[in-house]
């Protein structure tokens, strides 16, 4: 059986980290493939995404190291006095040097690979912004701009620019899923950004 699931952010990593525990307690032979949100732009994810152009890598980097071991997890994680995390310049530097599929592949090899039947993915290999427009023609524009709009907000519609499209690989999975999962995350800012990439809602 193939499983797709949905996810990105915060929840999303502790969710991949459940999952990764399950699966040294419990292995089975059913193909995992995590599609992750590449959406954010904020912080230093965001930084990086400003500053060479590639896809934002913060919650990619987050549900790849959640199936590392904990010492390599935490080694990944850490930010130095100016706020860096050490394990984003390095997938970050991967993926702008190697592409996103090869880049990913180098940084999950150098330290210890994923479960023969886990894959993670981003949704699409191009940067994108999801954006907010109100009924009265205000546009919030970014993750962490819909993130801090008033409460109150009238939505009208939320819609990726620029639009990008699926990545090849995420598409293949997708297209031969048995089931497909929305993890435990942001519904607005991590899953609705998958959802509105090209190609997704048409599988």
């Amino acid at each position: 059986m193939n499983i797709v699931i949905l996810t990105g952010g915060t929840a999303g990593r502790n969710f991949a980290k459940g999952l990764s525990k399950h699966l040294k307690d419990n292995p089975f032979n059913d193909y995992i493939t995590l599609l992750v949100n590449t959406t954010d732009n904020g912080g230093h994810s965001g930084k990086i995404r400003n500053e060479s152009g590639i896809i934002p890598v913060g919650d990619l980097r987050q549900i790849l190291t959640a199936f590392f071991s904990y010492e390599i997890d935490l080694f990944l994680n850490e930010r130095d006095r100016d706020g860096k995390v050490g394990g984003n310049n390095e997938l970050g530097e991967k993926i702008q040097r190697l592409g996103v599929k090869k880049g990913i592949d180098e940084f999950v090899l150098k330290y210890g690979g994923l479960p023969p039947n886990v894959e993670v993915l981003p949704i699409s290999e191009n940067p994108t912004d999801l954006c907010l427009e109100t009924w009265d023609g205000k546009i919030y524009y970014g993750q962490w701009e819909i993130i801090k709009r008033p409460p109150e907000t009238q939505i009208k519609k939320f819609y990726l620019q620029p639009p990008v499209s699926i990545l090849k690989e995420a598409k293949e999975a997708l297209e031969k899923a048995d089931i497909i999962i929305i993890s435990p995350s942001a519904l607005v800012t991590s899953i609705l950004p998958i959802l509105l990439v090209k190609g997704v809602k048409e599988i």
